[in-house]
């Protein structure tokens, strides 16, 4: 007597697959956005603490130098006096000689680059801003090409969530900023 063998395929029947699918589907739409909300979040705490170190930053060079910077690129490159500080009068060779940098732990070529693939001008500069009825001058860093929603997500995390006031400003409306302008710091 000859035994039969029955053949079976191997393999996942369609209704195995299309369940498959399904719970991926499932997935992807549980995780994709929150993953992206967290990948903004990221943006936002890099301009946060790009803005930290360049104040850090000014501040060290300050001590040092006891006159402003004029460009982010002087806390990294040692001053000459060809060099100009913010008001803009060029440093004399003392100042030159008190210099102790690099100021920021970045190049002066990427110090630059920063969250939403924005870039902070590296020009520094005095704006008067009136607080609390008094005009006062402020030593001012920029970001140009910024959208009103980026702006005020990055005042909301920093800041007072208004992009009228307080240490981060818009040139133009919440709802197109133009550029963004962080106060450094008061000049006296």
């Amino acid at each position: 007597m000859v035994a039969r063998l029955t053949a079976r395929k191997k393999g996942f029947s369609l209704a195995e697959v299309l369940v498959t699918i399904a719970i991926i589907a499932i997935l992807a739409a549980v995780v994709v956005p929150s993953i992206g909300s967290q990948l903004k979040t990221g943006d936002e705490s890099r301009i946060q603490q790009d803005f930290s170190n360049v104040r850090s930053g000014v501040e060290q060079f300050l001590a040092d130098v006891r006159r402003y910077p004029g460009s982010i690129i002087q806390l990294n490159k040692a001053i000459t006096i060809s060099d100009a500080d913010v008001t803009p009068t060029n440093y004399t060779a003392s100042q030159v000689a008190r210099w102790r940098g690099p100021y920021l732990i970045k190049d002066p070529t990427t110090s630059a680059s920063t969250g939403f693939d924005l870039t902070i001008n590296s020009t520094l500069v005095a704006l008067p801003f009136t607080l609390n009825g008094a005009s006062v001058s402020y030593l001012v860093l920029q970001i140009a090409s910024i959208t009103g929603a980026q702006a005020v997500a990055i005042d909301r995390r920093m800041d007072d969530g208004d992009v009228s006031t307080g240490l981060i400003r818009c040139t133009g409306t919440s709802a197109s900023c133009g550029t963004l302008q962080y106060l450094l710091m008061p000049i006296q």
